[in-house]
């Protein structure tokens, strides 16, 4: 009997064990049903030339943002050159905002004269440019003028080389610039290390939207080795051409006798 008890309980632990290693299978993890795969792309390797032309963009975005910030940050404002009854559409006319609403070539600082009177300063070729909306459709001229100076190293007096240069020309309202027409002026009455004054009354050409201005170092037949200075750049619109002349001359007056 005792060997009958002994053959049960063997059978018996037997098929319990067969039946707990049958349990653990089902609840191993190779029995699970496996998780729908998601398929993942690749990125695709980044050109090292694209990237350095990246990061080209991005550091001349950086040094755009720290120039615009130092140039404006680096002098006092200024007075400027206003008339009574006129307004001059010309924006940050007097440098008294650094360069902003120009555009620059070149070198181009704000530097100041020794009564921190801020004025643009050109080497190198340097240009400003600023495209000025005419506003009044019933206006038929412009006056431009403007304040400038160049201490000249050449003084041979018939060549410009260096000298400020006034360059302006029309956009109509279908965005087309007649360039071919520009008018330039070259200041020539300057003294040395002095400020002098240029200026023109144009007729406005018939649907012209814009009048682009353009600020210059002109060139000649020496190389241009000195700097050239900018300042207090007025732009008026007037119903006639007598009306324009009376502007001018108010300006130059007043220019005149300006100190800086």
């Amino acid at each position: 009997m005792n060997k009958l008890m002994y053959t049960a309980l063997a059978c018996a632990l037997v098929f319990l064990a067969v039946c707990i290693g049958i349990r653990l299978k089902d609840n191993s993890p190779s029995s699970l049903p496996a998780k729908p795969s998601i398929p993942t792309e690749e990125p695709e390797p980044i050109d090292k030339s694209t990237h350095e032309d990246i990061m080209a963009i991005v550091k001349e975005a950086e040094k755009s943002v720290k120039t615009a910030t130092t140039q404006k940050a680096n002098h006092a404002k200024g007075p400027v050159i206003a008339i009574v009854g006129l307004k001059n559409i010309v924006k940050n006319p007097s440098a008294n905002n650094g360069i902003v609403n120009w555009k620059t070539m070149s070198a181009v600082t704000i530097e100041n004269t020794s009564k921190k009177n801020p004025y643009f300063s050109l080497r190198n070729k340097g240009r400003l440019k600023q495209k000025v909306r005419l506003h009044n459709a019933d206006m038929q001229y412009v006056v431009v003028v403007a304040c400038g100076s160049a201490p000249r190293t050449n003084k041979d007096k018939s060549d410009p080389a260096g000298l400020p240069l006034v360059r302006i020309y029309f956009e109509d309202y279908s965005n087309k610039a007649n360039t071919t027409d520009a008018t330039a002026l070259v200041m020539t009455s300057i003294s040395q290390n002095g400020w002098g004054q240029i200026g023109i009354v144009k007729q406005i050409p018939a649907n012209s939207q814009y009048l682009h201005l353009e600020l210059h170092q002109a060139t000649g037949k020496s190389p241009v080795t000195n700097v050239t200075r900018f300042d207090d750049v007025n732009v008026f619109i007037a119903r006639n051409k007598e009306s324009g002349n009376k502007m001018l001359a108010s300006y130059l007056n007043q220019a005149q006798a300006f100190s800086r």
